[in-house]
């Protein structure tokens, strides 16, 4: 479900650490429309989602992003992070920094390497004989299917007998 500017609103004033009540009250001015909106978008799963989401982006921009494990690639992280809000260095290196800090914690995704797997399985058509005449019978009938199977590209009527 997609939120409207009040909704928007009142997530934002939630995230930032408003009381609910008084984040209705600064989306609607009247009351009783507050109320309204304190009892049901407190509960809204939409409305909950975007705080929690506010509030991830909030703690990532303050530097307080999660931990991956690796204190390594943390220090790097924060390092990127730390290049990027410096007014030392020159605009290149600072936005080439803050590229880098969107890409290792997972705010730019690149795009997936593309293999082009063309499987082409043309299935040949198969003739089964089954051996109930004798042979000479039976290898004439085989030669002419397969005469007509080579020539003409016709499917043939074979029987098919459960062998079992």
């Amino acid at each position: 479900m997609e939120l409207d500017s009040k909704q928007r609103l009142f997530a934002m004033l939630v995230a930032k650490g408003s009381d609910s009540f008084e984040a209705a009250l600064e989306v609607h001015e009247d009351r009783m429309d507050a109320v309204d909106v304190y009892m049901d978008w407190q509960k809204d799963p939409d409305i909950k989602a975007y705080i929690s989401e506010l509030k991830k982006e909030e703690s990532c921009l303050r530097g307080e992003s999660e931990s991956s494990g690796d204190s390594e690639f943390d220090a790097f992280r924060k390092e990127c992070l730390e290049m990027f809000r410096s007014r030392q260095l020159d605009p290149d290196s600072r936005l080439r920094a803050g590229k880098m800090y969107a890409e290792v914690s997972g705010y730019i995704k690149k795009a997936d390497t593309v293999t082009n797997v063309q499987v082409n399985n043309n299935k040949n058509p198969v003739m089964v004989l089954y051996r109930s005449e004798d042979d000479k019978q039976w290898a004439n009938k085989l030669a002419d299917n397969q005469k007509r199977l080579m020539e003409n590209n016709e499917p043939v009527e074979v029987e098919i007998e459960d062998v079992g």
